[in-house]
């Protein structure tokens, strides 16, 4: 019996495991390891994976997170569609925050602009 749950266990620890939507995590200042997992993986990935390069995604504290590519994402059998993979980017251009309840937000930069009227 208890065998049969070690067994058990074991194997959906690594079903857990194949199912996640990063291949590394580096982390940096403000975020804890479990807090960017738990972001990355809430997040829709789709047209971010990579062909065949893990994508990086870069957070505002320094912490990197490779994406799988479509070749690890397909091996362990998270469904994707087949759109959702591309071949131009290898790194996003956006920087990454985690919000207080756990998602992912990128900062809109803001921009002041001038009246055209003069008083």
């Amino acid at each position: 019996m208890k065998t049969t749950l070690l067994i058990c266990l074991f194997c959906s620890a690594f079903i857990l495991r194949a199912q996640e939507k990063y291949s590394e995590i580096h982390t940096g200042s403000k975020y804890t390891l479990d807090e960017i997992h738990a972001a990355v993986q809430k997040a829709n990935w789709c047209g971010y994976y990579h062909e065949s390069i893990n994508f990086q995604l870069k957070f505002d504290d320094g912490a990197l997170v490779q994406l799988k590519n479509k070749a690890q994402v397909l091996s362990d059998g998270i469904q994707e569609d087949m759109n959702c993979f591309q071949n131009e980017s290898t790194t996003s251009n956006n920087v990454y925050v985690i919000s207080p309840q756990g998602w992912l937000l990128v900062p809109k930069k803001s921009q002041a602009f001038k009246s055209s009227k003069s008083n």
